[in-house]
């Protein structure tokens, strides 16, 4: 019995490290990306000069607060379509596209709950 049951645990054991819950209690796979030092500089290095107040995209996104950083509750409120368009390549649509890193990354950070870390 007691070989059947060490696998298992062991089985087990690999799933759950290699997944992470979200605010919504759901799991799924990918590491936990920090917000405010992973995510925030790529949103204000090839996002914020458009997505910010009387920027071209300010009327779908503004990413910057009245102190000039990345805003965390609208980036949040978007994050899904914020991933589908750097993945899609439709954004940034001036300056250099995100690195596939990068993509990766913000898709991460999505798919773990946008969380504020």
């Amino acid at each position: 019995m007691l070989k059947l049951i060490a696998p298992l645990c062991c089985s087990a054991l690999v799933l759950l490290t290699a997944c992470t819950a979200t605010t919504t209690g759901a799991v799924v796979a990918g590491p936990l990306r920090s917000f405010q030092t992973e995510v925030a500089p790529i949103f204000a290095k090839s996002c914020a000069g458009c997505h910010s107040p009387g920027g071209s995209g300010a009327s779908a996104l503004t990413l910057l607060d009245a102190s000039g950083q990345v805003n965390y509750d609208a980036a949040r409120a978007k994050a899904g379509a914020i991933a589908r368009d750097v993945a899609s390549g439709e954004m940034p649509k001036s300056g250099p596209k995100l690195s596939a890193a990068q993509i990766k990354l913000i898709q991460d950070w999505q798919a773990t709950g946008a969380q504020n870390n």
